[in-house]
């Protein structure tokens, strides 16, 4: 992965063993807005990492989730909150203006259901695309 600083990128690299062998390992990605941050999934566990204190990926939160295999996940526009769906049917909002980011709420639906998740640019609603194309959800 590599940071554009100015007209120059630098490489950003994992910080510690046990980081490296996460992102390498990792089956989904996804950046902040504002590219401040960046989240990686692999089976039930999040990773969240803080770009924007330096090229070392060292700052980081986790999120662990009971159970259930991480299909998808998204930022809010602010950073505040990332959304992530499972494949047992469970879409969670995580809250991540706090030091472990909690739960903030949690929607259920069949499993393998939901293809693609997302966030209204004001953070108030979440929008769900059904597996047969025809099934839109939105959740306040």
């Amino acid at each position: 992965m590599w940071k554009r600083d100015g007209g120059k990128l630098d490489k950003v690299v994992p910080y510690g063993d046990s980081n490296a062998a996460y992102i390498n390992e990792a089956q989904i990605t996804s950046f902040s807005s504002d590219s401040k941050l960046v989240a990686f999934a692999n089976n039930n566990i999040v990773r969240i990492y803080n770009l924007s204190t330096s090229t070392e990926l060292k700052d980081w939160k986790e999120i662990k989730l009971p159970s259930g295999t991480i299909q998808n996940m998204v930022f809010s526009q602010d950073g505040k909150y990332i959304a992530t769906q499972r494949e047992n049917g469970t879409v969670s909002l995580w809250n991540l203006d706090v030091p472990q980011p909690d739960e903030s709420k949690q929607y259920q639906f069949l499993r393998n259901d939901i293809q693609n998740i997302s966030f209204s640019p004001d953070r108030k609603t979440i929008a769900t695309v059904g597996n047969n194309g025809t099934t839109i959800r939105l959740f306040d």
